[in-house]
């Protein structure tokens, strides 16, 4: 089904029995009351789990906390803002629990954060991309990767590993964050089908790439070169569990057909379908995460864990490491966020202010994929 949006006048599909509002503003994503009058929507009849109930009251109250402290983190600037937007997430992800599918009754109420930071003076030396976050192995955060099937951090992670894996974070880059992305995933309408789904996975480091040399090149160097090429990419698409079971559309001992696409690389892949046996949006809504209504992402393992990142938890992190910073060492945090002194500080300005634009949708479109 497809909808017009009343804002931005471009089409919004209908997934789940849920609209996904979609505009064209600056920020590309559905704006923040919007969003959060979707919500509102879903409160007199929630879905998945929330029917009725305990379920229903804590999805309609944890999402009402959500709104009201998300909204008045609006009107702070960054010295108290991490506070409200921390707790306004804690809340939504009550309701992302309560509304669950596969969690019953006795196991989607949440207790404690489920995560803790690391030693958060030195970060005035150090920089905030040095200041670590670990999973309790209960509590909050504990719960929800299990819910959401995602990586709980089970070591101890650099806040820098974490920044870079948020795509809205990369204008204003944080000093000393770590190098791996999200990779996206690209369909055609233009590429023919067979018992398969082919998709082009963007975001592959540009040296992985096997440069053949000008005319007259020697074809066993290719052909070493290519299949060299072919390793490194298994090797670095390993790294996306999400992604199992792709296969390279070129069969071995031919080029993968790897080529540059601005400052990253992507390459051509399938995933099976034999007999066209699910629909391709099925088929994608298993391997990736439909991000801000016009991307599929699909992310890496961080922390130790063999499970794939999920930017509700990425955020979840972030946002806890800052709020904690900014409750238990405000000395520190009034040091960080000087943008006349502090290279962290635009930085940090930056992710606190997508916070407030992006969470709602995000929110949002977590609660669809659990209530299934």
């Amino acid at each position: 089904m497809v909808r017009v949006d009343a804002v931005g006048g471009r089409p919004a599909t209908m997934q789940r029995g849920v609209v996904y509002g979609q505009t064209y503003l600056d920020l590309n994503t559905t704006p923040p009351p919007i969003a959060w009058q979707m919500l509102r929507m879903l409160r007199a009849d929630p879905p998945g789990r929330a029917g009725g109930g305990d379920r229903k009251k804590t999805f309609n109250m944890a999402l009402e906390q959500a709104e009201q402290l998300l909204g008045a983190a609006l009107t702070v600037g960054p010295a108290a803002r991490p506070l409200l937007a921390f707790y306004g997430l804690s809340q939504a992800g009550r309701a992302v629990a309560a509304a669950a599918q596969t969690v019953s009754n006795n196991e989607y109420r949440l207790e404690g954060h489920g995560i803790r930071t690391g030693e958060m003076q030195g970060v005035m030396n150090t920089g905030l991309a040095a200041l670590t976050v670990t999973d309790q192995g209960k509590g909050s955060f504990t719960k929800l990767a299990n819910f959401l099937g995602a990586a709980s951090l089970p070591e101890a992670t650099p806040i820098g590993e974490l920044w870079g894996l948020l795509p809205d974070l990369s204008r204003f880059p944080l000093p000393g964050m770590g190098t791996m992305r999200p990779v996206s995933i690209e369909t055609s309408p233009t590429t023919v089908r067979a018992h398969d789904v082919p998709v082009s996975i963007r975001g592959i480091p540009q040296d992985l790439a096997y440069t053949a040399p000008g005319s007259g090149g020697d074809p066993d160097v290719d052909a070493s070169g290519y299949a060299e090429e072919r390793q490194r990419v298994i090797a670095f698409l390993d790294r996306y569990p999400s992604l199992t079971g792709w296969e390279f559309r070129a069969p071995d001992g031919n080029p993968i057909g790897l080529h540059l696409v601005g400052n990253a690389a992507e390459v051509p892949v399938a995933w099976p379908n034999a007999g066209y046996g699910e629909a391709e949006d099925e088929v994608l809504d298993r391997h990736t995460i439909e991000y801000r209504g016009y991307q599929r992402l699909a992310f890496p393992v961080v922390g130790g864990a063999s499970e794939p990142a999920h930017p509700f938890l990425l955020w979840w992190a972030i946002l806890y490491a800052l709020s904690m910073l900014a409750r238990y060492e405000p000395k520190v945090w009034g040091s960080l966020i000087n943008i006349n002194e502090s290279p962290d500080a635009a930085a940090i300005e930056h992710c606190l202010e997508q916070a407030l634009h992006l969470l709602p949708e995000l929110i949002h479109r977590t609660i669809a994929a659990v209530a299934g």
